[in-house]
């Protein structure tokens, strides 16, 4: 129990609760259940105390069809049990155990889901399932009575699969289980000793082997027993399911081969059936349509109309289609692939972007791909409501694409004359496509260009791509295309935002139809949630249009509208200052602000009267007045002028008149938690990104300039940093054009003063306003939060520091040092390495003894820094001129003083010589959680800026090396011992290696693995399918197909693998009189070239296998002549040569009828057969150890080997491990060295191991 820690029951979480952690057994816990039992029960018992209750009742399924044979040592024989995933306990019929097993009948359980009432076991037995190479793991069986309605031995359940941490595979129907290290596989069966089981009252499809050759086949309805039934199906050779339902009230078994009837499909009239459902497809349209708006008297005229034309909208479940007459043409400047190397993307982010990839897949969006070009994808996070899932939207980066892509010079429209035409409407519709880039098909020699790749494959776009900078202007070009002919007082296009206008509901309904009807011409579709019908006003184009004519948004001067009155002198000062920035065009500025800057005096009472809310209005009213924001010019460049502060962001959007930079309109925006909590450069960047959409309907499709006074983003959008947080909004501008301009602090006010707006009252809150903040209340507030540069807060502050003090010493230490050192009439200036070994420059100033000129000084240290060209200077903060003049007077006479070099002011280390006090130091910032056990190096910066002692670095790398938890944890360097050159055998089929390919799909034949064999000296390969690798199983393919047919070898050689170790197969050879050979665990490149057999064959199979992967095992055969028949690059015969003594006649020599072949009598034959046979064996043998010493030298200098001697100890690297367990095991004391193995004993419990080097 987790809460009493009492056992045999779990405590529920509050009390008069009746289900808690529904664990079976708490002793065997390991994983919380995720689901709740179906049905359960408590029960008080009185051993518990009073608050906690025993289990007694659990959940079991029998509909599933997965079985399993496991050697029970309860019952001394192999039983059949159920794998039930859904089944709280396991299961096992009495009759199953022996007599003698002890039963703990105390222990029992009410079980359902088996019937309507609740069934009651007999007691537990606790017994251990004997696996494969005699590994014993133990579970706990609930007994149950013989007639319990289930067709197996008994039940495995989710105790045991959480226990073992099972993994079940349906491609290759293989169990696994993890018992400590050890990997334990058991086969799946679907079938029950060659029957389908069924359970009562269910329908379930079953895969039958039809045993038809070729062509397809209709199979009839028919019923097999009483109550069961099959469906009628059409099936081939590929697709044997069918559909089989019980309607009984039993569990039924139905043999595999049940009589069944077909036809061939050809002796039938084939019609296809594409009826659309009309009726659904118009209901579910106008769930989707936007009608709430929509005058009465139009409704039935509007829904007539869409329903009439409802193959023109896209619905949820569409696939989405491309227009019927227009494709994309990519034409690039240089031919050169631009291939770029795929983002690491997050673990979490994988399931989403396969989604994606399937979506796009199924609506014949993008296609597989084999083009030489790549650009690298990343998810961007789409805009959610709160309480909402988060949704994404993936995202390829073709910035390198577009560098080389021509530019599309199609025009936009001019906004100003869409506008012009819109203000004489009455009633307003506004229609938006469905992902309309995607709805225009690129030309098939362009779709290359587009391609992009995932952990699922690599693919290319069918349809035009969000993201290329041609895009905005073909889609135009389509659009314009596409509505062509229709009257300029019908509607108008800009992009994919299509405005339709008209003066009455008659005349409106008419122009809709014209489009609707232009838009089924061409097969463009609508998004139906986007479009919105009948509006007497409408924003468009960043405008607001109405009947009575054209008006700027209103929204984009909220910020200046609901400015908040003054409640302080601070919040008048802020105010002022914002407006003094537009004190040019606002007549009569001094006179009408003297109210407020009475407010600013020293020693002034703040009283807010008439006269201060009459200026107070008047500028506000004034800032929004057409002199200052005018309306947008859209033959001039725009300029947006962004801004962030810790708590917002601001926006001014402006262009030229003249010389003058005048706003056309204002945007701020309040950040969210998480985001005050970003860096400065990611809250910039979020301004800017944030300002580009806001004001989106001025600047897509035109170039327009970003004023910032954040010096790194100008560099940002250069950057080629795939990995840097920024990139995701980076990305999201690349439909836009634009440059990024630096401009400094000061002149920035506009959109400064709108990004430090600040909610201080509830009054404000429920204005949605905010006040200003200063940029010197800013610093204020960054140094009270800790800086790491001390600024000066003076009003003529200088944006680039020249002495500041370092709160991390590491840059300074790599500093060349200066020191000032002052006797009664002399200063000392001298300029030193960073080590203070040697003097680069210095000089000897005279002064009075009542007065330091230290303007002097640091005019001669700037002098003497220029002419040997160091622009950086390090001191330490205890230098003796500071006993002279205050710390900050001197960096404020620095920053006055000071031209080409900074002084970077530092505290020296500590000087530490105690060696505990030295062993204390290291091991708190390395030991604990906070030092988090680093590495030497970064452990000594870390410590190096703080101390110092006496070989500092060389005490950290001892005791880092030291340390039992890096050793175990951390990564090491790769030991690569050489190649060592092995014995080569004499004669085929000496010396063989064998191995086990799989688990693969289950194959038609029941076949899971292949056994392959290979010859070291002739390279023969033969390739055995076989259904499980049990050792009696290996052991007959061996005798039956090697060893029967190529004769006993002297040697085999194998893996570690217990198919191999074990007592079966140890006899047989043994009886054979066949040495065996193991190569040490984990070491492959004992049997390398078996290995890289393997991947020929992996190969070989992915080119001729169907789509189900169930035919593997009939093409392996054909692999093996194929691999036989052709020379081998070792030694250049072919395997079947060297083996048979003659070539292989293969299909295509067999119409080679001018061959002619020798004559021979038998001995003759014999005679040279033999020879030929020697000289080949001898020359193949030659060849082999020619390459084998070649293979030596190449390995040679990639090698790493490891220099080791009996005594030492090692650590062992773990193979199998999860991912947060240790990477090595041990330590290990080496006993034995057998080159290149050696042996080793585990230092706790004694137990030996022969190892490879490689792994120590």
């Amino acid at each position: 129990c987790f809460l009493c820690s009492a056992g045999k029951h779990v405590c529920p979480p509050a009390y008069g609760e009746r289900w808690g952690n529904s664990e079976y057994d708490t002793s065997q816990r390991t994983t919380a259940p995720t689901t709740k039992p179906t049905n359960f029960s408590t029960e008080p018992t009185s051993s518990s105390s009073k608050h906690c209750e025993t289990l007694k009742c659990f959940n079991v399924n029998t509909s599933c069809s997965n079985f399993i044979n496991i050697h029970l040592a309860a019952s001394n024989k192999v039983c059949t049990l159920l794998v039930d995933t859904g089944a709280d306990i396991s299961l096992l019929k009495s009759s199953i155990i022996s007599q003698t097993e002890l039963v703990n009948k105390t222990e029992t359980c009410e079980i359902t889901g088996i019937t309507e009432q609740k069934l009651q076991t007999i007691g537990t037995i606790s017994t251990d399932i004997i696996c494969p190479d005699s590994v014993l793991i133990n579970q706990k069986f609930q007994l149950i009575p013989d007639e319990f309605p289930i067709p197996t031995d008994g039940i495995l359940g989710r105790d045991f699969l959480t226990k073992f941490r099972c993994n079940i595979n349906y491609d290759s129907w293989i169990l696994t289980a993890f018992y400590d290290t050890i990997e334990i596989e058991f086969t799946i069966q679907d079938n029950l000793g060659g029957h389908f089981v069924i359970p009562p009252r269910c329908e379930v499809l079953r895969i039958i082997d039809s045993g038809l050759l070729h062509g397809n086949y209709y199979m009839d309805s028919a019923e097999i027993l009483p109550g069961v039934f099959c469906a009628k199906a059409v099936v081939n050779t590929r697709n044997h399911l069918i559909r089989i339902i019980n309607t009984t009230s039993e569990l039924i078994k139905i043999n595999k081969t049940f009589d069944r009837t077909y036809e061939p499909l050809e002796n039938f009239d084939i019609f296809t059936f594409n009826k659309i459902e009309t009726l659904n497809r118009q209901e579910r349209l106008l769930t989707e349509l936007k009608l709430d708006g929509v005058p009465n008297e139009a409704k039935q005229s509007l829904t007539s109309l869409c329903t009439k034309f409802s193959d023109i909208f896209a619905l949820q479940d569409d696939s989405l289609t491309c227009n019927n007459f227009y494709k994309q043409e990519i034409l690039l400047n240089d031919q050169t692939p631009v291939y770029s190397k795929n983002y690491r993307i997050p673990e979490v982010h994988r399931k989403e972007i396969n989604e994606h990839v399937e979506k796009l897949l199924d609506d014949n969006i993008i296609r597989p791909s084999v083009s030489p070009y790549n650009s690298p994808i990343l998810l961007v996070p789409k805009k959610s409501n709160e309480g909402t899932k988060k949704n994404w939207r993936l995202v390829v980066d073709f910035r390198r694409l577009n560098k080389n892509i021509i530019a599309d010079k199609f025009p936009l429209p001019r906004i100003d004359d869409i506008l012009d035409q819109l203000g004489r409407a009455k009633y307003f519709t506004t229609l938006d496509l469905m992902s309309g880039f995607h709805q225009i098909e690129l030309n098939d020699s362009s779709k290359k260009y587009t391609a992009f790749s995932t952990s699922k494959g690599h693919f290319e776009f069918n349809r035009l791509p969000f993201g290329l900078n041609i895009s905005p202007n073909s889609f135009q070009r389509m659009m314009t295309i596409a509505l062509s002919g229709l009257p300029p007082e019908c509607a108008f296009l800009y992009i994919d935002d299509i405005i339709i206008i008209g003066c009455s509901i008659k005349h409106h309904v008419f122009n809709l139809e014209k489009v609707f009807q232009k838009l089924r011409e061409f097969n463009l579709k609508l998004n139906p949630s986007k479009c919105t019908f009948f509006r007497s006003d409408v924003t468009y184009l960043g405008h607001h249009i109405s009947s009575e004519g054209i008006q700027p948004d209103k929204s984009k001067f909220s910020a200046i509208l609901n400015y908040p009155e003054p409640k302080s002198t601070d919040d008048v000062r802020r105010f002022t200052a914002f407006c003094n920035y537009y004190r040019r065009f606002i007549p009569y500025f001094a006179e009408t602000t003297a109210p407020l800057n009475a407010l600013l005096r020293k020693n002034v009472k703040f009283e807010w009267n008439e006269k201060c809310k009459n200026a107070f209005e008047y500028l506000k009213q004034k800032l929004l007045s057409p002199t200052i924001l005018k309306f947008p010019n859209f033959h001039e460049k725009f300029i947006l002028s962004t801004d962030a502060s810790k708590i917002a962001c601001g926006a001014v959007l402006s262009q030229l008149h003249g010389d003058i930079e005048l706003p056309v309109a204002y945007a701020s925006k309040t950040f969210t938690k998480g985001e005050s909590n970003k860096s400065t450069i990611e809250q910039e960047l979020t301004a800017i990104h944030w300002a580009i959409n806001y004001f989106r309907p001025y600047l897509y499709g035109r170039r327009f300039t970003v004023k910032t006074d954040h010096r790194p983003l100008v560099y940002l959008f250069s950057m080629q940093n795939p990995n840097s947080k920024l990139t995701r909004m980076r990305l999201d501008l690349e439909e836009f054009t634009f440059d990024v301009e630096h401009i400094s602090g000061k002149e920035n006010v506009g959109a400064d003063a709108l990004s430090r707006i600040i909610v201080d009252s509830e009054e404000l809150k429920n204005l949605s306003v905010l006040p200003i903040q200063t940029r010197s209340m800013t610093r204020q507030y960054n140094n009270q939060h800790g800086n790491d540069i001390q600024t000066n807060s003076s009003a003529n502050e200088t944006d680039h520091l020249k002495a500041f003090e370092s709160v991390n010493n590491i840059g300074a230490f790599n500093m060349p040092k200066v020191l000032i050192e002052i006797d009664k009439h002399a200063v000392y200036i001298r300029i030193l390495t960073k080590t203070l070994k040697r003097i680069l420059a210095q000089e000897r100033l005279f002064y009075k003894s009542d007065k330091l000129n230290i303007q002097k000084c640091l005019q001669t240290l700037d002098e003497m820094a220029a002419k040997i060209n160091i622009k950086s200077l390090a001191m330490k903060n205890d230098d003796k001129i500071f006993n002279m003049i205050p710390r900050q007077s001197f960096k404020d006479a620095c920053n006055e003083i000071l031209k080409n070099l900074t002084i970077v002011i530092y505290q020296p280390a500590q000087v530490i010589t105690d060696k505990e006090i030295i062993q204390k130091i290291i091991s708190e910032n390395h030991d604990t959680p906070t030092g988090g056990h680093i590495g030497t190096s970064r452990l000594f910066n870390r410590l190096r800026s703080k101390y110092y002692w006496h070989n500092m670095k060389n005490t950290i790398k001892m005791f880092t090396k030291l340390c039992v938890k890096c050793s175990q944890n951390k990564h090491k360097p790769k030991t690569n011992e050489t190649f060592v050159n092995t014995t080569t055998p004499t004669k085929s089929f000496d010396l063989i290696s064998i191995d086990t390919i799989g688990p693969l799909a289950k194959s038609r034949n029941g076949n899971r693995y292949a056994l392959t064999i290979q010859c070291d000296l002739s390279k023969y390969v033969i390739a055995i399918p076989i259904p499980d690798k049990q050792a009696n199983t290996l052991a007959r393919a061996l005798v039956e197909n090697c060893i029967l047919v190529y004769g006993c070898p002297n040697t085999i050689k194998s893996d570690m693998g217990t198919e191999y170790k074990n007592e079966i197969f140890e006899n047989v050879c043994k009886l054979l009189a066949v040495e065996q050979r193991f190569s040490t665990a984990y070491h492959p490149e004992t049997v390398g070239s078996l290995e890289r057999n393997h991947r020929c064959l992996n190969e070989y199979l992915r080119s001729f296998i169907n789509e189900n992967q169930d035919d593997w095992d009939s093409w392996l055969n054909y692999y093996s002549f194929c691999y036989n028949t052709t020379p081998h690059t070792d030694h250049s015969y072919s395997p079947f040569e060297l083996v048979f003594g003659k070539l292989a006649n293969i299909p295509s020599q067999f119409s080679n009828v001018s061959a002619v072949d020798p004559v021979y009598n038998h001995e003759s034959y014999l005679c040279e057969l033999k020879y030929k046979m020697q000289q080949a064996s001898t020359k193949a043998k030659t060849f082999l150890e020619k390459t084998k010493s070649v293979r030596i030298q190449k390995n040679t200098p990639k090698s790493n080997p490891i220099e080791v001697s009996i005594g030492n100890q090692v650590w062992l690297k773990k193979e199998k491990r999860r991912k947060l367990d240790p990477v090595y095991s041990g330590p290990y004391e080496i006993v034995q060295i057998i080159h290149p193995n050696v042996k080793i004993k585990n230092i706790i419990n004694q137990d030996e191991q022969i190892v490879h080097k490689n792994r120590i």
